[in-house]
């Protein structure tokens, strides 16, 4: 997943909508285990966590895209 978004560039207002879905399964898992509403599997957590992680990158690679871009026009412009 991270060298398909590195290869396309797709220019989108990111939305803190994805993030928050994927940050509460993650923590409705957690719950769940604790409280014992079900055994814990690692089928389970491996999901949430691949999710998890792919939006926390997409939100990463946004914000070094906008920072180098911001770089590269300051630089420019001098």
């Amino acid at each position: 997943m991270a060298v398909s978004l590195l290869m396309i560039n797709i220019r989108t207002k990111i939305s803190l909508k994805p993030l928050i879905i994927t940050s509460s399964i993650m923590l409705l898992d957690v719950i769940f285990v604790i409280a014992h509403l079900y055994n814990y599997t690692s089928w389970i957590a491996f999901t949430s966590g691949f999710f998890f992680g792919a939006v926390i990158y997409i939100y990463v690679l946004e914000v070094f895209s906008i920072y180098f871009n911001q770089l590269l026009e300051k630089r420019f412009d001098e």
